[in-house]
């Protein structure tokens, strides 16, 4: 059985480790609370621009071709077709054949194409996402 004075020397990083998880999953919160995972748009087109993340751009043109520049393009290759499915989803079909779908939110009002494991399912509570690209223009 373990005794109390054993933790003594550790109560402070054991109190900010549980400050700092705390503020993780407050943010983590604020964040999802800033997020609407069902955006009105209306038509395609309104998709078609540049978006941008983390200095990587990607382009919709209006005849459903994209280009990818910058280091965020892995999942998506340089070149490729997009093409919008349902109300919420866009599937960029890179050069290769392979097809990466992804989610449309509204993150503080700004639309984002989000990534993510399970983005597909129908319940938001198994979908781990990843904030990708933000429309700029």
């Amino acid at each position: 059985m373990a005794r109390l004075d054993q933790f003594q020397g550790r109560r402070p990083i054991v109190a900010v480790s549980a400050v700092i998880l705390a503020a993780f999953l407050y943010f983590q919160l604020q964040r999802e609370k800033d997020v609407d995972w069902n955006p009105f748009v209306e038509r395609s087109g309104e998709l078609v621009g540049f978006w941008i993340e983390s200095g990587s751009e990607l382009h919709l043109t209006d005849d459903h071709q994209y280009t990818c520049t910058g280091s965020d393009c892995g999942e998506v290759g340089s070149l490729g077709t997009w093409n919008r499915h349902g109300d919420f989803y866009v599937a960029l079909t890179a050069e290769g054949g392979e097809i990466r779908m992804l989610r449309m939110a509204n993150v503080k009002t700004r639309l984002n194409l989000v990534a993510g494991k399970r983005m597909d399912a129908d319940d938001p509570d198994l979908w781990s996402p990843r904030y990708y690209f933000a429309k700029t223009r």
